[in-house]
Protein backbone atom coordinates (compact mmCIF):
# COMPACT_ATOMS: atom_id res chain seq x y z
CA UNK A 1 0.00 0.00 0.00
CA UNK A 2 2.79 2.43 0.90
CA UNK A 3 4.51 1.97 -2.41
CA UNK A 4 1.33 2.92 -4.26
CA UNK A 5 0.92 6.07 -2.13
CA UNK A 6 4.59 7.06 -2.45
CA UNK A 7 4.71 6.28 -6.19
CA UNK A 8 7.33 3.57 -5.74
CA UNK A 9 7.36 0.32 -7.73
CA UNK A 10 5.53 -2.60 -6.17
CA UNK A 11 7.79 -5.06 -4.36
CA UNK A 12 6.01 -8.03 -5.96
CA UNK A 13 4.63 -8.60 -9.40
CA UNK A 14 0.85 -8.59 -9.79
CA UNK A 15 -0.82 -11.92 -10.31
CA UNK A 16 -1.55 -12.71 -13.93
CA UNK A 17 -5.09 -13.57 -14.81
CA UNK A 18 -5.39 -17.16 -15.82
CA UNK A 19 -8.06 -17.85 -18.37
CA UNK A 20 -10.32 -20.69 -17.50
CA UNK A 21 -10.38 -23.43 -20.04
CA UNK A 22 -13.79 -23.91 -21.53
CA UNK A 23 -15.33 -27.14 -20.38
CA UNK A 24 -17.00 -29.02 -23.18
CA UNK A 25 -19.71 -31.34 -21.98
CA UNK A 26 -20.48 -34.25 -24.22
CA UNK A 27 -23.94 -35.68 -24.00
CA UNK A 28 -25.41 -38.74 -25.61
CA UNK A 29 -28.94 -38.57 -26.98
CA UNK A 30 -31.18 -41.55 -27.61
CA UNK A 31 -33.47 -40.47 -30.45
CA UNK A 32 -35.72 -43.50 -29.98
CA UNK A 33 -36.53 -42.76 -26.33
CA UNK A 34 -35.81 -39.00 -26.53
CA UNK A 35 -33.50 -39.08 -23.50
CA UNK A 36 -30.17 -37.37 -22.86
CA UNK A 37 -27.35 -39.03 -20.92
CA UNK A 38 -24.35 -37.14 -19.54
CA UNK A 39 -22.23 -40.13 -18.65
CA UNK A 40 -21.19 -42.61 -21.29
CA UNK A 41 -21.81 -45.54 -18.93
CA UNK A 42 -25.45 -44.43 -18.46
CA UNK A 43 -25.95 -44.23 -22.22
CA UNK A 44 -24.41 -47.68 -22.77
CA UNK A 45 -26.62 -49.18 -20.04
CA UNK A 46 -29.68 -47.56 -21.61
CA UNK A 47 -28.84 -48.82 -25.10
CA UNK A 48 -28.58 -52.38 -23.71
CA UNK A 49 -31.82 -52.12 -21.70
CA UNK A 50 -34.99 -54.02 -22.60
CA UNK A 51 -37.04 -50.81 -22.52
CA UNK A 52 -34.90 -49.22 -25.23
CA UNK A 53 -34.90 -52.39 -27.32
CA UNK A 54 -38.71 -52.66 -27.17
CA UNK A 55 -39.14 -49.01 -28.18
CA UNK A 56 -36.63 -49.39 -31.01
CA UNK A 57 -38.42 -52.48 -32.35
CA UNK A 58 -41.80 -50.78 -32.09
CA UNK A 59 -40.53 -47.70 -33.91
CA UNK A 60 -38.90 -49.85 -36.60
CA UNK A 61 -42.16 -51.76 -37.16
CA UNK A 62 -44.18 -48.54 -37.43
CA UNK A 63 -41.74 -47.07 -39.95
CA UNK A 64 -41.76 -50.29 -41.96
CA UNK A 65 -45.57 -50.32 -42.00
CA UNK A 66 -45.64 -46.76 -43.33
CA UNK A 67 -43.11 -47.52 -46.05
CA UNK A 68 -44.60 -50.80 -47.25
CA UNK A 69 -48.24 -49.90 -47.77
CA UNK A 70 -49.98 -52.37 -50.06
CA UNK A 71 -50.44 -51.28 -53.65
CA UNK A 72 -54.19 -51.95 -53.52
CA UNK A 73 -55.02 -49.42 -50.82
CA UNK A 74 -58.31 -47.87 -51.93
CA UNK A 75 -58.36 -44.14 -52.23
CA UNK A 76 -61.59 -42.22 -52.13
CA UNK A 77 -62.09 -40.26 -55.31
CA UNK A 78 -65.31 -38.31 -55.30
CA UNK A 79 -66.34 -36.71 -58.57
CA UNK A 80 -66.63 -32.94 -58.38
CA UNK A 81 -70.36 -33.02 -59.13
CA UNK A 82 -70.95 -35.28 -56.11
CA UNK A 83 -69.10 -33.20 -53.54
CA UNK A 84 -70.53 -29.99 -54.94
CA UNK A 85 -74.07 -31.27 -54.30
CA UNK A 86 -73.02 -32.48 -50.85
CA UNK A 87 -71.70 -29.05 -49.88
CA UNK A 88 -74.76 -27.18 -51.13
CA UNK A 89 -76.92 -29.73 -49.31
Amino acid sequence: MRSAVNGEPYPTQPLTQQLKEEVVKVTNHCAVCDRVFVQLSQWKDHMASNTHKRRANSKRKKEKALITLPESVPTAVIPQSSWASTISG
